[in-house]
């Protein structure tokens, strides 16, 4: 068996606001007897992308575009293993033919809710995941784009023709579009001056790098500062802290970036940038205090022999990285791009992985990447890009 159990959910709404629950057999475990949001355990040999439009199409018959949420985590009732929880927005694309009497089966019902009936009948972890799913539906934020669906469902299983490169914008529109986007985000600042070099930044850095779609805003600048604070740019940081606050992270969220460097890079770097934003915020204490929360009670697991996997998993897992001020699939972004600018290389791979299975998509790690390169680099911007493609493979 697994050491962790991932589950794959799909959230759909009606044109009435109603979640679709589908009700789990009395006999089928985990979570058995209770409202799920339609998913299913995602197998070893399946990718947890692919998990809800399998679960849809073999289940409901119906064929979905599935675009990443959300990620929690929790404890599986009966064995108490840890358990990874993505949802997923679906939306239906196509209705295939009349569902099969398939007793494998593990529902027995399906049932529009309301959303407050539908978060007082699921486990706990469905239920943080419907409301994080609220939350973004409120707010407007878009999900990640929804996988292809001849790749999950028609496309032979050969390799995929490489995508045709896309011609570079001509020099004077990208300095446009880089002098608007720098107008929009710090104020537009005369980089031109620094001559070469300013050239530079406005046409590739804010006219290529910031203009591609994927990732979004949010995620980069997330990444930016991660980057900044982990090589200790001091007017980078002060820079991207304004750019961050105008892509609308809250200083909680951009101490948090910084905060979660102890775990990642050490005190000195967390201590040294939360210092930073205590002077550039003008606070009296000199330094900015996140918000203090009570971390969650620790998992029912055996503690590791070694001294170090025990402060790992006591402190950073059930401390750190638990902490509500950012998503697991945002804190995995800051840990590899301190990993992608301070090493150790052989974390690399471990760290995209982990990326990937917290729910950030290949393009939004694709397009993360030229940040590395003007943060740290090409070559170490080139040794992420290597281990995506290890992923891929």
């Amino acid at each position: 068996m697994p050491d962790a159990l991932i589950i794959g959910y799909g959230v759909q709404f009606d044109d009435d606001g109603r979640v679709l629950l589908l009700h789990r057999r009395a006999d089928r475990p985990p979570w058995a007897d209770r409202w799920w949001l339609p998913g299913d355990v995602t197998p070893l040999t399946e990718e947890p992308d692919a998990t809800v439009p399998r679960i849809f199409a073999h289940l409901l018959r119906r064929r979905v575009a599935a675009a990443y949420l959300e990620t929690v985590f929790g404890e599986e009732p009966e064995t108490r293993r840890h358990s990874i929880h993505n949802a997923y927005r679906v939306t239906t694309q196509q209705a295939l033919d009349p569902q099969p009497d398939d007793e494998t089966n593990p529902f027995d019902a399906a049932q529009w809710f309301t959303h407050d009936e539908a978060i007082a009948e699921l486990p706990p972890e469905q239920a943080a995941l419907l409301r994080a799913a609220l939350e973004r539906e409120q707010a407007g934020i878009a999900p990640e784009p929804p996988p292809d669906l001849d790749t999950l469902f028609d496309a032979p299983p050969t390799a995929a023709a490489a995508p045709a490169p896309q011609a570079r914008a001509p020099r004077e529109q990208r300095r446009e579009l880089g002098r608007q986007i720098l107008a929009e985000l710090a104020g537009g600042p005369d980089l031109l001056q620094l001559g070469a070099l300013g050239e530079w930044l406005v046409e590739h850095v804010w006219g290529e790098v910031w203009q591609t779609e994927h990732p979004s805003r949010r995620d980069r600048s997330i990444a930016a500062l991660a980057l900044c604070a982990a090589l200790r740019l001091r007017d980078a940081l002060a820079f991207n802290v304004r750019i961050a606050e105008a892509n609308g992270l809250s200083r909680d969220e951009i101490g948090e970036v910084c905060l979660q460097l102890a775990a990642d890079a050490g005190f000195p770097y967390a201590n040294e940038s939360l210092a930073q934003l205590g002077e550039l915020w003008q606070l009296e204490t000199g330094r900015f205090a996140p918000t203090a929360v009570e971390p969650p009670p620790p998992a029912a697991v055996p503690l590791p022999n070694s001294e170090l996997a025990r402060s790992s998993l006591t402190w950073a897992q059930q401390e750190v990285y638990s902490r509500p001020q950012l998503t697991p699939r945002e804190r995995a972004i800051v840990s590899l791009m301190v990993v992608l600018a301070l090493g150790p290389s052989e974390q690399i791979d471990a760290r995209i992985a982990h990326a990937r299975h917290s729910g950030v998509s290949p393009d939004a790690l694709d397009g993360l990447l030229p940040l590395v390169a003007v943060f740290a680099g090409i070559h170490r911007a080139q040794a992420g890009a290597d281990a995506l493609q290890r992923l891929l493979e």
